[in-house]
Parts: C-alpha cells; sequence; structure tokens
C-alpha cells in the first residue's frame, strides 16, 4: 500500500483559526491592542466579500444545473434546447471542478478510480461499474487516513488496514435514454435507480477506498472468482468419478430405458439380454444419489452467495443512509461554503504570517514557515497550497484596482528578488473595506 501524500485542506474552521492567530500575536507581542482590532476587522471583511462573491457564482452554478438536476420539482417555462442542455453539463463540470480544487479536494484519477474499484471490498463480492453509462464521472476527495479494522477470513479474524476518505464528492452526468435502451429491456429501464440524461451531485463521509463502488448508482453485483471456484470445483470433482465408473455400464443403461419405453420385445430383437437390466440399478442408485447431494451442495453454495449479496446491499443501504451527507443542488450550496473556508483560510495565513514576520520572506520560505506553525501549534502536518493562496490574493488586488478609482495599497507585494511583503495593517483594512464598498459598482458611480 502506497503512502499517504499529506493534504492541502487546513482541518480548522475558519473563525477559530482567526482566533487562534489573534491570541497567538497578543502572547507574543507582535500587534498591540489596535492592530488586532484591526486584523479582526480585516478577517472579517474579507470574509464577507468572499461571501457575497461566491454567492454570485453559486446563482450560476444553479443555472447551469437546473436542467440537468433529477430532484427539480418544478416545471421549466419552456423546454431545454439540445444545445444548450450541452453547453450546461460543461458549465457545471467546469463549475464544480473550480469549487472542488479551491476547497482542497483532491481529484481521483480514472485509472486510480478502476484501481481502487479492483480492491476486494470488505464484503467479499465481484463489482463491476460501467463507465460507458456516463458523459462525465468525476470522483474527488478530502482528508484521507488509514484505519486497521477486523474482518473474519477463512474461519479467523485479521487486521486488516484500510484507507478511508473523509469526504467524497461525486458528479455523474447518465448518457441519454437511448443508450439505455440498447443495453435493457423496457421493464429493465423501469427499475434503473438513476434518470438517464440527468446529472447526480453526491457529498459522503467515511468511505473506505475499498468501498467506492458503493456510491455508483448502476453497480452491478455478481460471484467473485472464489465463489464461482467454491460452485464448480467440488461438483466437477464428484462428477467425474461418477462418469467413470457408470461409462463401463452405459450399454446396459441403454438397455434399461428401451426396456422402459419399449418393452422386452424390442430388447430381445436388438439382442440384449433383459435380465441385463437389473444390474444397471445400482448404477442409477449410486447415480441419483451423488446427485442429490451435488444438488444439495450447489444449492448451500447458491445461497452462501445470496446471503453475501443480501449482506453488500445492505452495506449500500447503510452508505447512503448514514454517510450521505447531501446530494445534487444541495451540494452545490455546501461546496461554495466549503470553498469561502479554504480561500479565506489561506489569505488569513499567508497575511498574517507575513505581517507578523521581522523580514520579508521568499514563496518557499513563507511556505514552509506556515506549515512549521500549524505543526507547532496544532500538531497538524499538511501541504500548504502557497502559490494558489498567493494567486487568490493578486486577483484580489487586481480587482481592488480595476473598481475603485483611488489609490489602493497592494494587500501582499512580490519584488524583483521574489521577497514577499504584506501591507501594514491599517492599509489592508482600507483595500478590503473599498471593495466591501463598491461590491455593487453601478451604486458607486451614481453617489
Amino acid at each position: 500500500m502506497s503512502e499517504i501524500e499529506l493534504e492541502t485542506y487546513i482541518p480548522f474552521r475558519r473563525r477559530a483559526l482567526v482566533q487562534y492567530c489573534l491570541e497567538d500575536c497578543l502572547n507574543d507581542g507582535k500587534l498591540n491592542a489596535t492592530e488586532r482590532k484591526s486584523l479582526e476587522n480585516f478577517c472579517e471583511l474579507l470574509s464577507a466579500y468572499f461571501h457575497f462573491d461566491y454567492q454570485k457564482q453559486l446563482e450560476q452554478a444553479k443555472r447551469a444545473y437546473t436542467p440537468l438536476n433529477p430532484d427539480l420539482p418544478a416545471k421549466p417555462l419552456k423546454p431545454t434546447l439540445p444545445q444548450t442542455f450541452m453547453q450546461c453539463r460543461q458549465d457545471i463540470a467546469k463549475l464544480v471542478g473550480n469549487f472542488l480544487n479551491e476547497a482542497n479536494f483532491t481529484p481521483l484519477a480514472e485509472e486510480e478510480l478502476n484501481r481502487a474499484l479492483l480492491v476486494e471490498s470488505l464484503v467479499p463480492l465481484k463489482t463491476r461499474v460501467d463507465f460507458e453509462d456516463f458523459d462525465d464521472a468525476l470522483v474527488f476527495f478530502r482528508d484521507e487516513t488509514t484505519t486497521t479494522i477486523k474482518v473474519k477470513r477463512f474461519f479467523r479474524s485479521k487486521e486488516l488496514p484500510i484507507r478511508n476518505l473523509s469526504r467524497v464528492v461525486l458528479l455523474l452526468s447518465f448518457k441519454e435514454r437511448s443508450h439505455f435502451e440498447s443495453k435493457y429491456e423496457s421493464d429493465e429501464l423501469e427499475e434503473l435507480g438513476f434518470t438517464p440524461g440527468k446529472s447526480y451531485l453526491y457529498l459522503y463521509k467515511n468511505v473506505p477506498r475499498s468501498d467506492l463502488e458503493l456510491l455508483f448508482p448502476n453497480v452491478k453485483v455478481t460471484m467473485n472468482i472464489k465463489d464461482r471456484l467454491m460452485f464448480a470445483l467440488p461438483a466437477i470433482g464428484a462428477i467425474v468419478p461418477i462418469i467413470l465408473k457408470i461409462l463401463p455400464s452405459m450399454a446396459l443403461l441403454a438397455a434399461a430405458i428401451i426396456l422402459m419405453l419399449f418393452g422386452t420385445g424390442v430388447v430381445q430383437n436388438m439382442g440384449l439380454a433383459t435380465h441385463a437390466s437389473d444390474s444397471i440399478y445400482p448404477v442409477l442408485t449410486a447415480a441419483l444419489t451423488v446427485g442429490i447431494g451435488l444438488g444439495g451442495f450447489a444449492v448451500k453454495q447458491y445461497l452462501g452467495y445470496k446471503g453475501k449479496r443480501l449482506k453488500f446491499l445492505k452495506k449500500v443501504t447503510d452508505t447512503l443512509f448514514f454517510k450521505c451527507l447531501v446530494t445534487n443542488e444541495g451540494v452545490l450550496h455546501t461546496l461554495i461554503d466549503a470553498t469561502e473556508e479554504e480561500v479565506c483560510k489561506e489569505i488569513i495565513l499567508i497575511y498574517y504570517h507575513l505581517l507578523t514576520a521581522n523580514k520579508p520572506m521568499t514563496r518557499d520560505e513563507l511556505d514552509r514557515h506556515i506549515e512549521t506553525w500549524l505543526q507547532n501549534r496544532f500538531s497538524t502536518e499538511i501541504d500548504f497550497d502557497i502559490d494558489k493562496g498567493l494567486t487568490k490574493i493578486a486577483t484580489l488586488d487586481q480587482k481592488a484596482k480595476s473598481l475603485i478609482n483611488v489609490t489602493v495599497p497592494t494587500l501582499v507585494s512580490e519584488d524583483e528578488q521574489g521577497y514577499l511583503r504584506a501591507a501594514p495593517i491599517g492599509e489592508a483594512l482600507m483595500l478590503v473595506d473599498s471593495l466591501w464598498d463598491n461590491a455593487f459598482p453601478y451604486a458607486a458611480k451614481n453617489r
């Protein structure tokens, strides 16, 4: 099993992180009381601004998702044109991908997903997910850990390491109905657990990598190799000796069958002795006895497989009921909240540590400084994404310059040598306050 890579996800609530930064600079004497209050106001205004900005993106995502939503209660005022429908699919895949990236979710590549699906589930059955059913199948996860559980294998318990995914998001866009009409009978189409042509969004918690197939609505369950061997090999092993035993008596068996069907006259005409048929009865009795035994064994094996299948389906039900946090449009709301949290935490950590540092730092130095601070303060090891945070800060600075006619400070500047400096807290507060005041630029023009 490969070693788990460090997460870029910051596992603390934004408000708790801000509070700890305020306590940290108070204990270390890095900022005076006025500066600490300004820093608190800065964080509050920054959070408010990003909340407003991401709500606009949420509305855009909801508009794109409306024609694809299988749960939409209201009928559309006019039918969606095919080209509009396909554009909506492209838009929602792009928007959801952007949200997940900014919220520090990790994409699960198709080949990695296929490998995960090949790993035997805790319920030992063969499962198959047909990816040909999807136009889009995106899987993202966050916060992977390793736990150990006890399972029974061959009448004894053993400990198995399980890689557990704290959060899993799926975007599954099913193909149109014509694709499924070519695969299923009409009665089977009515029993599908999804609506062809629609896009499904799911958010799950605490999902083992080996159980990812449980999350797909089109998962199929069949016997694994072990079940097939347990079903077939004993039967073959018992049948072969019977055939070898009966083979020399095949002429007698034929005579007995002819005797029962046509009487003694036909048997005599064929030159077969009627008394020879008496010796076939022990052979028939033995064959019947073994046949009944084999039938009973086959039924036992099949019932064992059915029992495991029911256990698997129960696990699917438990997963959908207990581990599903939200579905479809509700996932968009949850992702927007997660995105706001991560973006604000990254900007706050970058600005705070540059503000309280006694010297400018390069990107690598700042990255290591923040990771070390999180490790020392919270015993939490993460791979902080310094580039993504600085890109967001640069976008914030550019937006401020484009919206505001007066000169505004730069939140974080980088000189030609690659050293980063933070604006004083008063100027930083002025920047985000100006952004908030000009959130509606048409209102500012009419002042």
